[in-house]
């Protein structure tokens, strides 16, 4: 997996990662700083992006162009 650091992440970089996570931040629990708010939906965040990862790593090209019968548009383009 690839490091990166915040320094290294652009303005729309910086802007993506934050509108991920804040998409996990719902509901804060009564006992939750706002920091431990954070961090529970960056895990949420995370889990969710691992899964979508695993999910297209299992994938192979048959499964993204399956087979077409003889006579329809091939799932490629042919050059």
């Amino acid at each position: 997996m690839a490091k990166v650091s915040w320094a290294d992440m652009n303005q729309y970089q910086r802007a993506d990662a934050r509108m991920l996570v804040d998409g996990y931040r719902v509901t804060q629990h009564h006992s939750e700083t706002p920091e431990q708010w954070f961090e529970r939906a960056k895990a949420e965040c995370l889990a969710a992006l691992d899964v979508r990862r695993a999910q297209v790593e299992c994938m192979t090209f048959d499964q993204m162009f399956p087979p077409r019968p003889a006579g329809l548009h091939p799932a490629t383009p042919t050059p």
